[in-house]
C-alpha cells in the first residue's frame, strides 16, 4: 500500500477533524488574501487619485500680518492695504523655471471691500486656470464667467448677501453681472466675490499676488513624493526673494496617514491569524498521533520505518492544507472583491491577482508542514512493541 493511501484513508476515517482543519485553513488564507487586496486596492486608489490632484505648493508673502485672512493669507484693503504682496512678475518667474514635475501655477490677489454694506473679501484669480486646480468647484446656479465683467460668489456669501445669478452688484465703484453661485465646499471660497485677476488689479489699483498655488505632477516612482516636494521647495525659495513655500494637504491627502492605519491593522491581524492557524494544525496533528499510537504500532510492525511515518502525518497536513490553500484563496478574493465594492475601492487587478496565487499555495504549504512536523516526529520516536499493547 503507497504511504499516500494511507494517509488518505486516515482522513476519509476523521472526516469530523479534517473538516474542522481544511476549514481553519480556508478561514486563515481567506482573511490573509482579502486584507492584502483591500489594503493594496486602497493604496492604488490613494495614489491613483493623488496622481489626477497633483501634489499642491502655496507660495505666499514672508512677514505677513494679521488681519482678514484667505487660506491664512491676511489680506487688506484696495483703498489702504498693509497687505504684504508678491511682485505680479513672480507669476511669470515660476513659470520660467525648469521645475521638473510643474503642471500648473494659479496667482491670487485677495482684497477686503465694501460690498452692499458689508466688509467682504475679493479674490483675484485666472478662471480658467483656477478652475484647473480646483476640480472640485461646481456651480450651485448660473454659470461661471464668460467675460471680466462677470463674477462668481461663494455659497455663503451669497446667501447672506441675498444675491443670485442675474444680479448687479457694485464693487469699488463699478457694476459686475453675478453669473454664478458656487456650490458648498466648506472651505473659505465660500465667503468670496471671485472675479478676474487683470480686472482687479485694474480696478482696484493694487498690483501684485497674494499668495500662488503651484501643482505639480506625482513623481512616477511612489515613496519619493517628500523628496521631491523638498527640492521643490528648496528650488523656490533660492530663486525668489521674500516667499514662504508650504505644502498644501487637501482630505485626499490627509487619508494617507488612515490608510497607513489600516495597513498596519491589517498587518497585525493577518499575523495573530496567522499563529492561530498556525497553532490549531500543530494542536490538531499532536491529538491525532496520540490516538493513534495503536495503528502507527501496527505500521512500524509490518515494517515501515520512521521515514514512512513521517511522510505519513506530512502527507495528511499537505493535503489539508493544499486543498485548504486553493479555497481559501477564492474564499479571500471574493470576500477582498465585497470589501473593495464596499468601501468604494478602485477594483482589482486580476492579472496581479492571479500572480498572488502561488504565493498563498506557498503559504498554506508552509503552514502545513512546519506545523505538523514536530507531531510527525513523536510519532516516529513511538516504539511498536508498547504501542501494540494499547490495541
Amino acid at each position: 500500500m503507497r504511504l499516500l493511501d494511507v494517509a488518505l484513508a486516515h482522513l476519509k476515517l476523521r472526516k469530523g477533524r479534517t473538516a474542522f482543519l481544511l476549514l481553519g485553513m480556508v478561514l486563515c488564507l481567506g482573511t490573509l488574501v482579502s486584507f492584502y487586496l483591500l489594503t493594496h486596492s486602497l493604496q492604488a486608489e490613494y495614489h491613483r487619485q493623488l496622481e489626477q490632484t497633483g501634489i499642491r505648493l502655496l507660495v505666499t508673502p514672508e512677514g505677513l500680518e494679521t488681519g482678514d485672512s484667505y487660506l491664512g493669507v491676511p489680506v487688506g484693503s484696495p483703498v489702504r492695504s498693509s497687505q504684504v504682496l508678491l511682485p505680479k512678475e513672480y507669476f511669470q518667474e515660476i513659470r520660467q523655471l525648469e521645475m521638473t514635475g510643474l503642471d500648473l501655477v494659479s496667482p491670487k490677489l485677495v482684497l477686503a471691500s465694501e460690498v452692499m454694506g458689508r466688509q467682504v473679501l475679493l479674490c483675484g484669480l485666472d478662471l480658467q486656470l483656477e478652475r484647473a486646480l480646483q476640480d472640485w468647484w461646481a456651480l450651485e446656479t448660473g454659470d461661471f464667467p464668460k467675460n471680466a465683467e462677470e463674477v462668481i460668489v461663494g455659497f455663503d456669501l451669497a446667501g447672506s448677501l441675498g444675491l443670485k445669478p442675474g444680479d448687479q452688484v457694485l464693487i469699488s465703484g463699478k457694476t459686475y453681472l453675478v453669473s454664478g453661485i458656487l456650490l458648498p465646499a466648506g472651505r473659505g471660497e465660500d465667503k468670496l466675490f471671485f472675479k478676474d485677476w487683470e480686472e482687479m488689479m485694474s480696478l482696484t489699483g493694487v498690483e501684485g499676488i497674494s499668495l500662488m498655488e503651484l501643482r505639480f505632477q506625482v513623481p512616477a516612482q511612489q515613496g519619493s513624493e517628500d523628496l521631491a516636494v523638498e527640492e521643490w521647495i528648496s528650488s523656490l525659495e533660492a530663486n525668489l526673494t521674500g516667499v514662504k513655500v508650504t505644502r498644501v494637504i487637501d482630505e485626499r491627502e490627509a487619508r494617507q496617514e488612515l490608510l497607513m492605519r489600516i495597513s498596519q491593522f491589517a498587518g497585525y491581524g493577518a499575523l495573530i491569524v496567522f499563529l492561530l492557524n498556525w497553532l490549531m494544525i500543530a494542536v490538531a496533528m499532536m491529538s491525532s498521533v496520540k490516538e493513534r499510537v495503536g495503528e502507527i504500532g501496527i505500521l512500524r510492525a509490518m515494517g515501515y520505518r520512521q521515514k514512512h511515518i513521517i511522510k505519513i502525518i506530512m502527507l495528511e497536513a499537505g493535503m489539508i492544507t493544499g486543498v485548504g490553500g486553493i479555497l481559501g484563496f477564492a474564499a479571500g478574493v471574493f470576500l477582498g472583491a465585497f470589501l473593495i465594492h464596499l468601501l468604494g475601492g478602485a477594483g482589482m487587478n486580476w492579472a496581479w491577482i492571479l500572480w498572488l496565487f502561488l504565493p498563498v499555495q506557498v503559504l498554506s504549504w508552509l503552514i502545513g508542514l512546519t506545523a505538523a512536523g514536530y507531531p510527525a516526529y513523536k510519532a516516529a520516536q513511538l516504539d511498536p512493541v508498547p504501542a501494540l499493547r494499547q490495541l
